[in-house]
């Protein structure tokens, strides 16, 4: 039963860093609470995780908007110094 625990967990693990599911997690969990905090209640464990992570996860702080860019920098995406306009005006 130990070695099925064992490996369960270290599966998870895995899955859990190749693709960035725990931070997608907190992030849509911090996107709904800054968007509804009416309508949603806070999950004290996901409050604690986002607390503890803040680095990490959230680079910094917890973003109150641009909540995709931030991701996708968590994801290992740069910053883009290029806009849409400046690529259309090449073309």
């Amino acid at each position: 039963m130990c070695e099925i625990l064992y490996m369960a967990l270290e599966v998870g693990i895995h899955i859990c860093r190749s693709r960035a599911m725990f931070g997608a997690v907190l992030h849509t969990y911090n996107l709904v609470r800054r968007i509804a905090p009416l309508s949603s209640r806070a999950i004290q464990l996901l409050e604690r995780l986002c607390d503890l992570f803040i680095d990490k996860v959230f680079l910094g702080s917890r973003p109150k908007r641009n909540f995709k860019n931030i991701l996708f920098r968590f994801q290992g995406a740069g910053l883009s110094k290029e806009t849409k306009r400046f690529q259309q005006e090449e073309r």
